[in-house]
């Protein structure tokens, strides 16, 4: 499988990972398209992980120095990391959730949950803007053709950044939130599944990383929204948050 590497530093460097993989089977592919020095016939430990459904950028260390200053600097928390996501219903125009996260201990079915047993998590956030799909209609219809849009029938495009890197973070946030990401089938199967006949998976992406490589220098990348969310975006019309109606 091609990888696309965004940026390369002294004992980084920085990748694109589709989505369907997991950061596991990727890893493979990676320790192919950069020079290394870990075993050739094995991948490129992982500092960091990305759900399989989730896309983005990567950072990947490629010496042992450099997994050590990258584990750092994550264990530190001063990795610049941003996220594309979209959400169900209207959010604030930005905000912070605070709340802790704790793993489901079931084995069968894997989950993460706001719980006060948890550990910190706090996740912020910008909305961009309010979408909708063509068939609604908003305000600007004459009222004898159609009422303005319900509040469960739009979406929040949103720019994330986790200030702490939990395991499923944003999505158990939002979903704690009243907020569910666009096909998250694990946080909101029934709500999910009816959006997976417009976007075929978890609209999650990471668009940027900063990080610091071996010699203390800024590397960084952005990776722009892939075709297959892009095009979920283009069926959608923007709508003004005063069109909406809460119930």
């Amino acid at each position: 499988m091609p990888v696309d590497v965004l940026a390369v530093g002294n004992g980084a460097a920085i990748v694109s990972k589709p989505a369907g993989i997991s950061t596991e089977a990727w890893m493979y592919s990676v320790g192919g398209a950069v020079a290394h020095e870990f075993e050739p016939s094995g991948p490129i430990p992982s500092v960091s992980r990305l759900d399989k459904y989730t896309s983005g950028v990567m950072v990947v260390p490629t010496t042992r120095l450099g997994e050590t200053v990258l584990t750092e600097q994550f264990k530190e928390r001063s990795v610049d990391k941003t996220y594309t996501a979209l959400v169900r219903g209207v959010t604030e125009p930005h905000g912070t959730i605070d709340a802790k996260l704790h793993v489901s201990n079931d084995k069968n079915h894997f989950r993460v949950y706001v719980s006060p047993k948890g550990k910190p998590a706090v996740t912020e956030y910008l909305r961009l803007c309010v979408l909708r799909m063509p068939e609604r209609t908003t305000c600007s219809d004459k009222p004898s053709q159609a009422a303005a849009t319900k509040a469960e029938d739009v979406f929040s495009l949103l720019e994330v950044k986790p200030l702490t890197g939990r395991t499923h973070q944003i999505r158990a946030h939002f979903a704690a939130h009243g907020h569910p990401l666009v096909s998250d089938t694990k946080y909101k199967p029934k709500v999910a599944k009816r959006q997976l006949r417009w976007c075929d998976r978890l609209f999650l992406h990471a668009t940027r990383i900063r990080v610091r490589d071996v010699d203390g220098t800024a590397l960084e990348a952005e990776a722009p929204l892939p075709v297959d969310l892009q095009a979920v975006l283009d069926q959608m019309d923007e709508v003004e948050t005063e069109c909406i109606r809460s119930a």
